[in-house]
């Protein structure tokens, strides 16, 4: 009896963390268009598709509560509690960061430093993107197929060293090619915070790792 209230207690939060996965795709998937709208010479509707990132944020929120609470809930009872709590507050981390570069995006006039920056900009964002998939993908094989998701967090480890590389990358062509120190350090203000993200999903990987090693 009292493992079958674990079992429901652990299927219940892992159901909460895939919606919250996908919150987080969707997220970086609109700072994406952001960028696409900054290219299209869209600043003016910049700050209005910013407006649905805070309402995906607000509503990311609100399920991290959720999530927290039946964990504290469930605590007694639920193997591995810290961990998840330690996973859940890591992916609030994500998302934070991801609002944070779309905040950016949308009021710092980003459209002044060229397309060509812009592009950089939406390059590290591709891949944050594919990593931040990639973590959900995770996510979603620990309800459903547990002995894939190893594979799945090995992925990660792969595409966050894409990240670095293309971040990095991009950083020493900026600094090496725009003349303008206003523009550099918009710039560097997003790209950071993508960097960021990705950094983080990394450690969320970690802790499902550890996750699923106890």
């Amino acid at each position: 009896m009292y493992r079958d209230v674990e079992l429901e207690a652990r299927r219940q939060i892992i159901s909460y963390l895939q919606d919250y996965a996908r919150h987080m795709v969707e997220i970086c998937g609109m700072i994406i268009k952001l960028f696409d709208m900054a290219l299209e010479g869209g600043e003016d509707k910049l700050k209005l598709l910013y407006s649905e990132v805070r309402k995906l944020d607000r509503s990311a929120t609100e399920l991290q509560k959720t999530i927290t609470n039946e964990i504290i809930r469930s605590k007694p009872f639920l193997t591995n509690s810290d961990i998840l709590y330690s996973l859940v507050t890591m992916m609030g981390d994500i998302i934070d960061s991801l609002d944070g570069a779309g905040y950016r995006a949308a009021h710092l006039s980003i459209s002044s430093m060229g397309s060509e920056y812009i592009d950089l900009l939406k390059d590290i964002s591709a891949k944050v993107y594919e990593e931040i998939d990639a973590f959900r993908e995770a996510i979603y094989l620990l309800g459903y197929n547990p002995s894939a998701v190893k594979n799945a967090i090995e992925k990660i480890y792969v595409l966050e060293n894409e990240v670095d590389e293309v971040y990095r990358g991009n950083v020493s062509y900026v600094f090496t090619t725009a003349g303008d120190g206003i523009s550099i350090l918009k710039w560097m203000e997003i790209a950071e915070r993508l960097e960021n993200a990705a950094d983080y999903i990394e450690r969320a990987a970690d802790i499902l790792l550890s996750l699923l090693m106890g």
